[in-house]
């Protein structure tokens, strides 16, 4: 008797294959049957003929000997295909990016996020539709314009003509909204040329939406409706602590609280707090300086005691401070850090200037005991980015600790929207924002709308301006982000040209845009959610990778295909290009 578990991909019920050869006098067909069964190699594709039955139960167990349901009572064999001879399938095999069929053959975790990722899509239509939303593609070929990440250049037979693979379909969408279109959505693939990480792909896919005659609260209230369904829908016990309409916290709340516009509430401890009043001489006379500082709260013991060990403090102390990212850059202020009276600090000599114990002062104003962690410094007072530097040792601790049990983290989701952002930041060498000459570039895009009682600062104090802009941040991570858009074509004109500053060249990238304003564009809103990011959360797994059937690696390279390729020379001058 020869046993083998059929493979059925599609999620049906999980059948034993039996066959079964009399010892005596055996039929030679059924005997070259049983052979051949006996002989395939695991994963060979087959059609098979036979008896169905329900497995029986084991008298004395009062169950089926493991998890199969049916038993097919093998009579006729069709081998499909063979595997190469060079293929070695066990329990224990592994494989690599370069055999990325044979990972989602292999792996049930990878074939489960694929049919997640396709029934959440089937969910996310069948609400947006309730809504009065209408499908709608936009075109993957579209035209290079300065929004703000690096583009894809696609080469034509044109010379000196390329298509730019779209960032987002921002402008088709918002084109749409001045076309009739009321409410719109597509699953839209979009590409950018930025630098790789595990919860980012050079082309992605985001769930993608605009409404028009709408603001930012309609756009939150819709989206809230889709959020509230996926939660009850695939991921039930998380859900049970989320309350809606979902928490609102400014950005201005967020960076000065937990130091990030991304907090993780589920540490809704370990706030950071403005010791400047205790420590004013950490400003260094500048007023423009704020001091702030937090304490690492420790885990409640079974008898309610918030302490943790000495040694593990030490430990944790000693692993987050000495990692690279973490240290302070040039322009940074000192940070301070130190545990509760032991020796083991960082700069504590800093603390040296005051008039009195200013260790125990700020312990005290912190609440922290024992043996907490209490970390210090000094940064500008008008917050610049997505985290100040006391923020990201925050976020290092707290997840490090959690990790070794040290500190505590709230045992179901939380999601908050963040809102009123800046309008526009400072521009850096990392990023190069819109190309602008002013030293500004837009936060979020170039195309989201000032607060109306804003506007008049655009002139006098862009940096002070709010945006109509929201993310949506689930557990720590930015899911999505929208905002209400600019529909006034001298408004949109005033920004690209006077505030930021974009060459004329590149300004009249946007003339078509402009044109479609210009035509009597209703107000409208919107939000794209980061789809990859969103399904890689709901399957529990921080790599976007785990959730996309073909992904890139981190050198953005597909090794299945061996994509990117190279281009021969004469392939190259069709499109007017050689290389150098």
């Amino acid at each position: 008797m020869v046993f083998a578990n059929l493979v059925d991909f599609s999620g049906g019920p999980a059948i034993q294959v039996v066959s079964f050869l009399p010892k005596k006098d055996p039929q030679p067909a059924a005997e070259a049957i049983h052979t051949q069964f006996a002989s395939l190699k695991q994963w060979t594709p087959v059609a098979l003929c036979g008896t169905i039955a329900a497995r029986a139960i084991m008298p004395d167990k009062g169950k089926r000997l493991g998890n199969l349901d049916i038993e097919l009572m093998l009579q006729r064999i069709h081998v499909l295909n063979s595997i190469s001879d060079d293929l070695m399938f066990t329990r224990d095999s592994t494989f690599g990016p370069e055999d990325r069929h044979l990972q989602i053959r292999s792996d049930s975790r990878l074939r489960r996020a694929l049919w997640s990722r396709a029934q959440i899509a089937s969910l996310c239509r069948s609400e947006l539709e309730k809504h009065g939303f209408l499908e709608v593609e936009t075109p993957i070929l579209f035209k290079s314009t300065p929004e703000g990440a690096r583009e894809f250049l696609v080469p034509t037979r044109q010379k000196g003509l390329m298509y730019a693979l779209p960032q987002s379909p921002q402008q088709y969408k918002q084109i749409l909204m001045a076309s009739g279109v009321r409410r719109y959505f597509q699953f839209a693939k979009c590409f950018r040329d930025e630098d790789l990480r595990a919860d980012r792909q050079p082309e992605f896919t985001q769930l993608d939406l605009e409404m028009s005659f709408a603001g930012a609260n309609d756009v939150m209230t819709v989206m809230e409706a889709l959020v509230k369904r996926i939660w009850e829908e695939r991921r039930t016990v998380l859900s049970e602590g989320l309350t809606f309409p979902l928490r609102r916290l400014s950005y201005h709340t967020a960076m000065c609280t937990y130091g990030s516009d991304k907090p993780d509430l589920r540490f809704d401890h370990s706030r950071i707090r403005d010791v400047t009043i205790i420590l004013p001489h950490l400003q260094n006379g500048d007023p423009n300086l704020i001091v702030e500082a937090f304490a690492l709260k420790a885990k409640l013991s079974p008898l309610k005691s918030p302490h943790y060990p000495l040694d593990a403090a030490r430990d944790l102390f000693s692993e987050v401070f000495s990692r690279a990212e973490l240290q302070a850059k040039e322009g940074d202020q000192p940070v301070i850090a130190f545990i509760g009276n032991s020796d083991i600090a960082r700069n504590a000599e800093l603390l040296r200037r005051a008039e009195f114990n200013t260790r125990e002062q700020v312990s005290r104003f912190l609440s922290a005991r024992n043996d907490e962690i209490v970390v210090i410094q000094a940064r500008p007072r008008i917050a610049n980015g997505g985290n100040t530097h006391l923020g990201l040792i925050r976020d290092a601790l707290l997840k490090e600790g959690y990790a070794r049990q040290i500190v505590s983290r709230a045992a179901v989701d939380e999601i908050v929207w963040i809102t009123d952002f800046p309008l526009f930041k400072l521009d850096s060498e990392s990023e190069q924002g819109q190309g602008g000459e002013s030293g500004l570039s837009s936060t979020h895009h170039p195309f989201t709308a000032p607060r109306l009682e804003d506007i008049p600062l655009l002139e006098t104090n862009p940096l002070q301006v709010k945006a109509e802009h929201f993310d949506l941040v689930v557990n720590g991570v930015e899911v999505g982000g929208g905002s209400a858009r600019i529909h006034d074509a001298e408004l949109q004109k005033y920004i690209l040209e006077d505030i930021i500053k974009v060459p004329k060249q590149r300004l009249q990238q946007f003339d078509h845009l402009l044109k479609v304003l210009a035509s009597g564009c209703p107000p409208h809103a919107g939000m794209a959610l980061g789809y990859d990011r969103l399904i890689a959360l709901l399957n529990g797994t921080d790599s976007v990778r785990d959730v996309i059937a073909f992904p890139k690696n981190g050198k953005g390279a597909d090794p299945l295909i061996g994509s990117p390729g190279p281009v021969g020379d004469k392939d190259l001058q069709g499109y007017f290009l050689k290389q150098v």
